[in-house]
């Protein structure tokens, strides 16, 4: 990967924050933009009689070539997964 060239990392990633690919992206140098905006809401939910189980499994990464604007999760909709919303624009490079 080119370290300059603007990259986002999206999915659903069915592991949580001390996930094997978590852990791994982030000492690639990429950046979790539900950490950096400090965003604790849950991405997922599922519910089994009297029990809701929820965790953050999907996940936007981005890395140092792009600037972070605005990250939310959308608790709307009939999925067991809630949309999530990320705004970036490239990061200007000085000389």
């Amino acid at each position: 990967m080119k370290k300059n060239m603007p990259t986002i990392i999206a999915g659903d990633f069915n592991e949580g924050d001390s996930g094997y690919a978590v852990k791994w992206l982030g000492q690639q140098g990429f950046y979790d933009a539900a950490k950096v905006s400090h965003t604790r809401h849950h991405t997922w939910e599922w519910s089994f009689g009297w029990m809701n189980f929820h965790d953050r499994f999907d996940r936007v990464f981005f890395n140092n070539a792009l600037n972070l604007h605005n990250f939310q999760v959308v608790h709307w909709g009939s999925s067991d997964h809630y949309p999530v919303i990320a705004e970036f624009s490239k990061t200007t490079e000085q000389n």
